[in-house]
């Protein structure tokens, strides 16, 4: 079959308009960017309790999405009983979280004020608590290694077997 140059030409160019046509018609059912409250999510202030072994320990007003080595350094630093291996330095503030920077002196750096820290303690002081045994530590200490640390206590309850009647027996002997 022979197709004229003329028939080429044409076929061509009306592939090319309705490619053009489908652009924008994919174009006009896409989603606008609302840039205005992305930058006010990008403005927006929070506030973190930062406590431990810090030079400055309190509370701190920063912007969204900062990370804690920021906060540290804002805060003046570490100090030299502090135990940086147990605190991840990169991660992304958020508001209403207390971050707790841990002693070297402390063992375990697992009780904190007479209380078990579920951010910080290992297999055996989560054990210690009421109707914690050894897979509901497991769980909780790999919820906070997917998950990064706990920000309030009650996020607890997203821990797989931790219910509301394990939650409320052992809530007043935890801390984060």
């Amino acid at each position: 079959m022979y197709i004229s140059k003329k028939m080429k030409i044409a076929l061509a160019v009306s592939i090319l308009i309705n490619m053009t046509l489908l652009y924008f018609i994919i174009q006009k059912s896409a989603e606008p960017v609302n840039l205005k409250a992305e930058a006010e999510q990008s403005e927006k202030t929070i506030f973190v309790d930062l406590k431990g072994e810090i030079v400055n320990p309190g509370v701190y007003e920063l912007k969204n999405q900062e990370r804690l080595f920021y906060l540290v350094d804002k805060a003046g630093g570490l100090t030299e009983n502090a135990d940086s291996f147990k605190v991840n330095l990169s991660i992304i503030l958020e508001d209403e979280m207390t971050i707790i920077i841990p002693c070297k002196n402390d063992s375990s750096g697992q009780m904190i004020n007479n209380r078990v820290s579920i951010n910080y303690s290992d297999l055996d002081a989560l054990k210690t608590l009421n109707g914690i045994g050894d897979s509901k530590a497991k769980a909780i200490i790999r919820y906070r290694e997917e998950n990064g640390p706990f920000k309030k206590l009650e996020e607890l309850l997203r821990v797989s077997g931790i219910g509301e009647a394990t939650f409320n027996s052992i809530k007043d002997d935890i801390t984060l």
